[in-house]
């Protein structure tokens, strides 16, 4: 069928419907492609019918997939729920495991097979003699079907697993133990911005895929199929590529070519969309779409993200002041500077990120009410460092005078921004020693947005002022530049026996580091 026809809804005489039928029971592509069509009532993409062809031929070979393919490729619907459900029609005494990145999107993709088997009238059709066996389960903790073509009995011999006909769940859970599925082992993006923040976080997944559910395959080998969209170059799916026992399939979202993929559903228009629409500076559209990880290698900033909800305001936290003054209204505009107030929280773990802070164009008395405010709402609150250039320096003297007032002051050195700035906060946001909230705030959002962008960035952009309260709270932290051993680096404040001078301790004398 041409490209023309793709989306177009499919009307089919009993005589052509027979025909499928005979084609569908053949275990074929061209049986999956006449059982989507029943499903779905629509004709399946191109790059779907390339990805199924590839796969039987793997399977047939007995070797296992990675099917690499661009985020709204529809790997998840084509492969997952509607080969899955083929599978099932073809081998219902078989068994099947679904393994996602959570229960609750496992449990999703599950709902939809099991809606496919019990209410699709294009089921009944290609295989109306399986039905759901609900008296045996059909829920979360498994789904099994019968045939109604053979007495209950012979069925039971036929299907002596015991093992439901297919279940899912996310990769964490405990119930993926003990399961062998002898139809289908699907895989399916497992990888999220939680479990790829840092080495330690994606060897835990790495741990659980060879040692749990890479074993659920002995020993019936069942047709083993990874989709998934990269997300670096030390995640899992880059580890199983190097083993270089699958066979890989690669879909970015333009063919060598040049030419989309799918333009019946991504027109050439609205991909370059997205890619404008890119705030990562295209690292992110080159990631998710083209497949391509060396948009970030070469990116100046190289930074890790901590998830926002896994923050906590009792840690440990340190301030940076970069003052800038506006009193005047019209110097509230796009060229004029920031005053920026970064809040740099420290771990249990050891490493700092940056929690959040603020970026106006405020009044001396309001960037003073700034520093107070963070002060009384955070609990672990340890000092702001102000950086103490120019009327930044007459700033912190009117702050230090007054008490309660937890400040200390540093000095650039006349250091040119950019220099200072990438020499030293790159080395360290690059090693994980010092990260980002994934959090949203107008602060975190021109930080990252500054990051993903540099050095393409305007001279008036406020990310340089938010680059420089961080830097300046960085620099009243030297420990950060210490590694880590066993939570036992000097200053730790989570050690319990620490002994700690009180910054302030020694009032009204300036500290430059």
């Amino acid at each position: 069928m041409s490209e023309a026809q793709a989306e177009q809804t499919i009307t089919l005489s009993a005589e052509q419907v027979g025909q499928m039928l005979g084609v569908i029971r053949e275990c074929s592509p061209d049986g999956y492609e006449c059982f989507y069509e029943l499903i779905l009532n629509k004709v399946p993409p191109r790059h779907v019918m390339e990805w199924i062809g590839e796969i039987f031929k793997s399977w047939r070979a007995g070797r296992s997939v990675l099917n690499e393919a661009f985020r709204g490729s529809t790997k998840t619907t084509a492969v997952t729920q509607i080969l899955g459900s083929y599978l099932i029609g073809l081998f219902p005494e078989k068994t099947g495991l679904i393994v996602q990145v959570g229960d609750e999107i496992a449990k999703d993709n599950a709902d939809q097979i099991a809606g496919i088997i019990k209410h699709n009238p294009g089921w009944k059709v290609a295989f109306g003699n399986i039905v759901p066996d609900e008296a045996k389960g059909w829920g979360d903790k498994g789904y099994w079907v019968k045939r109604t073509d053979i007495d209950y009995g012979e069925w039971t011999r036929l299907k002596a697993d015991k093992d439901p006909t297919f279940v899912a769940y996310g990769y964490t859970s405990d119930a993926i133990v003990g399961k062998h599925p002898s139809n289908f082992l699907f895989i399916d993006d497992i990888h999220n911005e939680d479990n790829t923040r840092s080495a330690r976080e994606m060897a835990h997944v790495k741990s659980i895929y060879s040692g749990t559910i890479w074993m659920t395959r002995n020993p019936n080998y069942p047709l083993t199929v990874i989709s998934f969209t990269p997300w670096n170059d030390n995640d899992l799916y880059s580890d199983v590529k190097r083993t270089g026992t699958f066979d890989h399939i690669l879909t970015p979202v333009y063919d060598k070519a040049g030419e989309p993929v799918w333009p019946e559903e991504m027109p050439r228009e609205r991909i370059e969309k997205q890619r404008q629409e890119d705030i990562t500076g295209g690292v992110e559209f080159a990631r998710m779409l083209m497949l391509d990880l060396t948009a970030r290698a070469k990116r100046v900033y190289k930074y890790q993200l901590y998830p926002a909800h896994l923050m906590n305001p009792q840690w440990p936290i340190t301030g940076g002041c970069d003052f800038a003054e506006a009193d005047d209204p019209r110097q509230r505009d796009a060229g004029h500077s920031h005053y920026a107030l970064a809040y740099l929280a420290e771990t249990p773990e050891g490493f700092v990120v940056v929690y959040d802070g603020v970026l106006e164009q405020w009044s001396q008395a309001e960037g003073e009410q700034a520093i107070r405010n963070a002060q009384t709402i955070f609990p672990g609150w340890r000092y702001t460092v102000i950086e103490g250039d120019g009327k930044g320096e007459t700033f912190y003297n009117m702050l230090y005078r007054q008490p309660g007032m937890k400040v200390m002051c540093v000095k650039t050195g006349g250091k040119n921004k950019a220099e200072r700035q990438v020499n030293s906060l790159g080395p360290w946001l690059e090693s994980g020693r010092l990260r980002v909230s994934s959090g949203e705030s107008k602060f975190l959002d021109a930080l990252r947005n500054f990051m993903n962008k540099y050095p393409a960035v305007g001279m008036h952009d406020p990310g340089w002022d938010a680059m420089d309260a961080v830097l300046t709270a960085a620099r009243g932290m030297p420990h950060l530049a210490t590694a880590v051993v066993d939570g036992t680096r000097p200053d730790n404040p989570y050690s319990p026996k620490l002994k700690r001078e009180n910054p302030v301790s020694s009032f009204g004398t300036e500290m430059n580091l």
